[in-house]
């Protein structure tokens, strides 16, 4: 770990779906398939994307490594305006359906300063993002 630049740990979000959890999965998959979608592996368990949007006043873009297994998705930063950032969703069987867990920490660039920033300021921000994407999920 860098000293300058630690973790800052987003709360976990959670959502309880009545699907099993292929069904979850697989809804990831065709959501993401929708990003500016750079490659994918040839099991369609591995891609790499562009995304981009707005959080609060903030707009962003990403370019990330996106993994599935079978009860778990991860995100790995590649590009953006995070020094790193992962992000698990994990998928557990719960009665009834499934609880759908998101996980994320990033560390940002700029020293002390783009932490504090990140700590006080773009932390919120982006706990809101993730809500109102589990949200969509509950929707859909």
């Amino acid at each position: 770990m860098n000293i300058w630049t630690p973790w800052i740990a987003l709360d976990d979000e959670h959502v309880q779906l009545s699907l099993e959890p292929s069904a979850v999965i697989d809804a990831f998959r065709t959501r993401l398939s929708h990003a500016d979608v750079i490659a994918w592996d040839e099991q369609r368990d591995v891609l790499v994307a562009r995304f981009a949007g707005q959080a609060g006043a903030f707009s962003f873009a990403t370019a990330e490594v996106v993994r599935f297994t079978p009860t778990r998705i991860t995100f790995t930063h590649l590009s953006g305006p995070f020094m790193a950032c992962e992000e698990t969703v994990d998928v557990v069987t719960s009665d009834p359906g499934v609880v759908v867990t998101h996980r994320g920490r990033f560390r940002m660039k700029y020293g002390p300063l783009g932490w504090l920033f990140g700590r006080f300021v773009v932390k919120h921000l982006f706990e809101q993002h993730v809500a109102e994407e589990m949200s969509g999920l509950v929707a859909q």
